[in-house]
């Protein structure tokens, strides 16, 4: 069997990742890894190519749950990012410890409490995402979690 094109693999993609809850801009840099797992999924199968797959897909429903599991690839560049750790390190677990503790006793200390209302804070932070969440942005002198 021949193997499925990448731009047959692109526009099975394109079509199938919104059906998963997926968006393609995120599979254009590593559509190379997904494509060739499709590729052996295709040949496992004995299908042949992508428009057979589609048709697989509409006879066997329980196959989209394999298809988005072939789409799941590990991101490695967080790891990377020793400015992410150290903020993790200095300020999420700190505060992800502190609620641990507080979930177990019933308290919550007033550290802990007062952390979501630092000065300068306020709901429309971005990365204001509850209680226990912090992200100091560049104004404040710490460092901002991105992407």
């Amino acid at each position: 069997q021949e193997h499925v094109k990448d731009t047959e693999c692109v526009r099975l993609l394109q079509w199938a990742l919104p059906r998963l809850g997926l968006r393609w801009p995120g599979f254009r840099r590593v559509r190379g890894q997904v494509c060739k797992r499709i590729d052996r999924r295709i040949h496992t199968l004995g299908i042949s190519g992508p428009a057979g797959y589609v048709a697989y897909l509409g006879d066997h429903p329980e196959e989209w749950a394999v298809l988005d599991g072939l789409c799941t690839v590990s991101m490695s560049r967080f790891y990377r990012d020793r400015a992410v750790f150290d903020h993790l390190g200095d300020s999420v677990l700190p505060i992800l410890a502190q609620a641990a503790r507080t979930e177990a006793t019933g308290k919550i200390s007033p550290s802990v409490r007062n952390r979501s209302r630092e000065p300068g804070r306020n709901e429309s932070t971005p990365c204001s995402a509850g209680p226990w969440t912090t992200c100091e942005g560049p104004s404040s002198g710490g460092t901002p979690l991105a992407s």
